[in-house]
């Protein structure tokens, strides 16, 4: 996931600070996102299969209103449901099964 997801990210760095983001771009990173936890999630393993069923409920949702969308003002209302607390546990869940299980940790967040 985080290879298909990676190369959409430059489509974001040669924007200048306070610049609107590209409304197709956006739409394209949710697409890839929403095939992403699509693909993976008939493959999670069954410690988290139920978690994984929810954080791709959530990304499927998203990305059906972010496709209808023509603005970056409808795209923020689409995201909304992340902050769900169900989606919220369930990416919690992945996090620790992911750095428990498979010794994956996720990477800090360049400073800006």
């Amino acid at each position: 996931m985080m290879a298909q997801l990676s190369h959409l990210s430059t489509g974001f760095s040669g924007a200048s600070p306070g610049a609107t983001p590209d409304v197709a771009s956006l739409k394209q990173l949710i697409a890839t996102a929403d095939a992403a936890i699509d693909a993976l999630d008939s493959s999670a393993p069954g410690e988290i299969a139920s978690a994984f069923h929810t954080l791709r409920a959530a990304y499927d949702q998203a990305n059906s209103q972010v496709q209808s969308a023509t603005t970056i003002e409808q795209i923020a209302p689409a995201m909304a449901g992340f902050g769900a607390p169900a989606v919220a546990t369930a990416g919690r869940s992945i996090t620790a099964y992911m750095t428990t299980s498979c010794g994956i940790t996720a990477s800090p967040s360049p400073s800006p």
